[in-house]
């Protein structure tokens, strides 16, 4: 990650950063960086969801952090908040709950997910690596695997 931020840096380009599955790494050895908090200089753009860090699919409710280091998107948060009255909204239900989801689910609860996502993703693996012709890429994070 340091390497983009530094090449990013290097030709003044903004990073986009996906991190719809912020914090979801379950492998302590590979543990979530977030891209905001790893530098103060070079400006982001980070996508996170409700759907993926709190399961609940179908819900198409998200963010957007600006990381407006240096000013570089003075003009940009401007035309953000111009497009953000015209984009589709997330049904009521998933409006009225968004803000209990996030004020109220404790950290328990990512720990809990956190054990029985990398409980499925070690069975899987396990079971995908008996076939013949298939090769499983072990996971640390999210809900799918590469094969």
């Amino acid at each position: 990650m340091q390497e983009i931020i530094d090449l990013a840096d290097e030709y003044k380009l903004p990073i986009i950063a996906d991190e719809v599955y912020y914090g979801m790494s379950y492998d302590k050895e590979m543990p979530f960086h977030a891209f905001g908090d790893m530098t103060s200089k070079v400006p982001i753009i980070a996508l996170g969801a409700l759907s993926k860090i709190y399961c609940v699919p179908g819900w198409r409710t998200g963010w957007m952090m600006v990381y407006n280091n240096n000013g570089y998107f003075d003009h940009v948060l401007e035309n953000l908040n111009k497009h953000s009255m015209i984009l589709l909204h997330p049904n009521a239900i998933a409006q009225a709950a968004t803000s209990k989801i996030l004020e109220e689910v404790p950290d328990s609860f990512f720990e809990g997910m956190k054990d029985l996502l990398r409980a499925s993703s070690h069975t899987a693996f396990d079971r995908l690596s008996t076939i013949k012709g298939v090769t499983p890429i072990k996971a640390s994070a999210a809900m799918y695997m590469m094969v």
